[in-house]
């Protein structure tokens, strides 16, 4: 929730009032308002001790009070420019921000039942895909985030990483051990796919005790999808090997043990599964 003190810090610490708006989700006009107590369209007439109040601006306030009415041309600013503004724009109508915030944040469900482990493991990296487009469509407070945007990328941290845990187990339990014993080199595979998932939880570690809204946070998350889209590439790249080598009723065999052996995690820690 915007407060005035909570403004006039962000105002202290160098941010603009359109800037402080697109960080707290609230228009520049109110943000004014709400820090000093004067409305940005000149509405009413300060009285002479007006701009020596905190956060009060020497100059005109009338641009507060109006959203940006221009488009974007081709050739002014970059693509990111553009997105930004029509993020701006949109996030302005109440009609859009409420179907934003309605849509959830979980990955589709599976519409294909199959029980062969390798398709079973694919269809759960396509859903752990979805979650990593949204945090790297996301913008986080260094890139001018919103609060919804911020409570979002933590929705989405907490069931990917609940997701990943009984996946991860999962695997422990059927894939790895089926590695090691038809692949070459399947135990060094293992032992490098169970490393790269360490360094993966330790990430989430990491994010859980950074401050929301920190420069810090926003790098733990670009490093954590960097790190999730090279693990699943290869793993995806060690059941392309797999399903050379194992015939299709032994994965489906290893399929319904997968499953079973993450619903039971899921059930037992109340993780996703």
């Amino acid at each position: 929730m915007a407060t005035r003190q909570s403004i006039l810090d962000l105002v202290d610490s160098g941010l603009s009032y359109p800037q402080i708006g697109r960080r707290l989700g609230v228009a520049p006009g109110l943000a004014y308002l709400i820090a000093t107590g004067l409305p940005a369209d000149g509405g009413d007439a300060p009285g002479p001790q007006a701009d020596e109040r905190p956060g009060a601006l020497p100059t005109s306030t009338q641009q507060l009070s109006h959203p940006e009415s221009t488009t974007p041309q081709r050739d002014e600013g970059t693509a990111e420019d553009t997105k930004a503004w029509i993020r701006r724009r949109a996030l302005a109508d109440p009609a859009l921000r409420a179907a934003w915030a309605a849509h959830g944040v979980a990955p589709p469900p599976v519409t294909v039942e199959t029980e062969d482990l390798i398709d079973v493991i694919g269809q759960e990296h396509g859903q752990a895909r979805h979650l990593q487009l949204q945090l790297q469509t996301l913008p986080g407070a260094s890139a001018g985030g919103l609060l919804d945007d911020l409570r979002r990328r933590t929705d989405v941290l907490g069931l990917l990483r609940a997701i990943l845990t009984a996946h991860e187990h999962a695997e422990e339990e059927v894939l790895w051990p089926l590695v090691r014993d038809r692949l070459p080199g399947g135990g060094s595979l293992a032992r490098r796919a169970t490393r790269q998932e360490h360094e993966a939880q330790e990430l989430f570690g990491r994010i859980e005790a950074a401050e929301p809204a920190s420069d810090e946070l926003d790098r733990l998350v670009k490093q954590l999808t960097s790190a999730l889209r090279k693990h699943v590439a290869f793993e995806d790249g060690v059941l392309g090997q797999l399903r050379e080598r194992v015939g299709e009723q032994e994965r489906a065999q290893a399929g319904r043990r997968f499953k079973a052996a993450r619903s039971a995690f899921a059930n037992s820690t109340g993780k996703a599964g």
